[in-house]
């Protein structure tokens, strides 16, 4: 589901950090930018068994090796509300870049974010506030 479908505070927290996690491993051990980071390509998904990742990145269609020289692209990869100044001012794009742009996606411009009605912070209902 996505990731702003979260039911609690502590499953986006976990869900973020599964997918910094992926986005890492992509970089580190494939050699490869995702270069597509958006609020649709990151989701929450049902863990089979304890300490499984709940956070997957999905969408791999723009990925590409890290200096495999250019892509072949006609225009820049990704999607343009997400994407680093850097790379909407033509500056080729990193991890760095990839890891802005998993940042855009958070809900900076809400009022609130009140996870499955409310989250369980304490024992009490609460509503939490993600800015």
């Amino acid at each position: 589901r996505p990731l702003h479908e979260f039911q609690s505070v502590k499953e986006f927290l976990e869900a973020c950090h599964d997918t910094v996690r992926a986005l890492r491993s992509l970089y580190q051990d494939g050699n490869i930018l995702h270069r597509d980071i958006s609020e649709n390509n990151h989701i929450i998904t049902d863990a089979k068994r304890p300490g499984e990742p709940i956070g997957m990145l999905i969408d791999l269609d723009l990925a590409k090796e890290f200096d495999s020289g250019p892509s072949g692209a006609r225009h820049r990869a990704g999607t343009m509300e997400f994407m680093a100044i850097e790379v909407l001012e033509g500056t080729a794009h990193t991890y760095r870049h990839d890891l802005e742009s998993f940042f855009e996606c958070f809900p900076m411009d809400r009022e609130s974010i009140q996870p499955g009605g409310g989250s369980e912070l304490g024992g009490d209902k609460q509503t939490s506030r993600l800015v």
